[in-house]
């Protein structure tokens, strides 16, 4: 693995950390539902994103416009 790989999951485990940490707090304590759907579908999302499986895949060089045919 590169060291961008290396930068890139340790980015991942922190925002899956913090996805846990506040879904864990949104269920112990009360709070608006809409803004905290929307902050872990956020957090997720970005989570995902950061993944360098997934980044290694064709479909986000594709999506980039770095693929070759």
């Amino acid at each position: 693995m590169k060291a961008a790989d290396w930068f890139w999951s340790i980015v991942e485990l922190v925002l899956w950390y913090g996805f846990f940490y506040y879904l864990l707090d949104a269920i112990k304590n009360p709070s608006n539902l809409y803004i905290s759907a929307f902050i872990l579908t956020v957090i997720s999302t970005v989570a995902i994103l950061a993944c360098p499986w997934f980044r290694n895949t064709d479909a986000w060089r594709r999506m980039l416009g770095k693929h070759k045919i």
